[in-house]
């Protein structure tokens, strides 16, 4: 798929409790011409996931959030879209979350 065509048809969600991280990460994407919601917390996030019915197609998310973890992000997201790219960020990974992720 042309990029022109995976920016035209691939939604962005960014989850992030730092606001620098996010909005570092929602003008990246927005420079790269994606369409890109944002989301301070998991509770948000999920929420933004169950309602967007699909909409989203990558997902970035922290790891340690507020609300909720981003397990479970990851989960909400591939539950809307199975087809949903996620990307788990942290500062404080582990090799235990690392094989959870996966």
């Amino acid at each position: 798929m042309p990029f022109d065509e995976l920016t035209r048809d691939l939604d962005v969600l960014v989850v992030d409790d730092e606001p620098t991280v996010r909005e570092l990460l929602l003008e990246y994407f927005e420079g790269l011409g994606f369409r890109v919601t944002g989301a301070e917390d998991g509770r948000s996030a999920i929420a933004l996931v169950q309602r967007g019915r699909g909409r989203f197609g990558l997902v970035v998310t922290d790891l340690n959030l507020p609300g909720a973890d981003g397990f479970a992000v990851l989960q909400a997201a591939r539950q809307a879209n199975p087809t949903c790219f996620v990307v788990i960020i942290t500062g404080y990974a582990s090799l235990d979350s690392a094989i959870r992720a996966v």
